[in-house]
């Protein structure tokens, strides 16, 4: 049997990083649209169930709460009054997947932040390195052609509590959490649910914005022979 790493060591620690600024990379007249003001929550559904599945934020995983490796999984599924073991034993692939689509609004950004560098010691020779660290990489060019570039985050931030509040809604915004999900197993804590994705998707570097609307769906997404 495999050791993996449990989720929750894996997410115990909160990234220590400094974000330099956040970018909304669309469409024009998307992101003229937000410099008015005006954003564009999605659901989270939206990114999991999408038809075009060649749309660079397209993930299936999307809402992941648990990574539950198939070495340590067995249900029974019932079929006109007959019980069918499913384990790793009868066919089960990988990981089964739990998802939580709750009725969460999200905004995502793009953060240049100072990652792996935030506590290291480094002269100049190295600064160069640093630089291309805190480069947009070129695949965030497939989520559109315009960059919208917001360097005052707390007054941002300020600005859209405000609004929230006053409909009552609830909000959370962080860096998004990546993880290797062959590696990992078990559930994610409660406080990040929303804000944790496969490392397929590290380059993102997301900083999310979640509106909590209420209401629950859960998914298990099994992957069998």
């Amino acid at each position: 049997m495999t050791d993996h790493r449990t989720l929750e060591e894996e997410l115990s620690l909160p990234p220590k990083v400094a974000i330099l600024c956040l970018l909304k990379i669309g469409q024009r007249e998307h992101l003229e649209e937000l410099a008015k003001g005006h954003l564009r929550f999605r659901r989270l559904s939206f990114y999991s169930e999408m038809e075009s599945q060649e749309q660079p934020y397209h993930d299936k995983n999307e809402g992941t709460v648990g990574v539950l490796q198939a070495e340590y999984v067995k249900f029974l599924i019932s079929f006109g009054g007959e019980q069918v073991e499913v384990s790793r034993d009868t066919g089960l692939l990988d990981q089964v997947i739990v998802q939580e689509l709750r009725t969460r609004m999200v905004f995502c950004l793009h953060a240049i932040h100072t990652g792996e560098w935030t506590f290291r010691e480094f002269d100049v020779d190295v600064v160069p390195e640093f630089r291309r660290s805190l480069q947009v990489p070129k695949s965030m060019g497939n989520h559109g052609d315009h960059a919208w570039v917001l360097t005052d985050c707390q007054q941002f931030r300020a600005r859209l509590l405000e609004a929230v509040r006053r409909r009552n809604l609830g909000l959370q915004g962080r860096l998004v959490r990546y993880v290797d999900f062959t590696a990992t197993h078990g559930y994610v804590p409660s406080d990040i649910r929303g804000f944790v994705k496969s490392a397929e998707y590290r380059e993102e570097r997301e900083y999310r914005i979640q509106l909590d609307t209420g209401g629950t769906v859960v998914t298990v997404r099994p992957r069998t022979s």
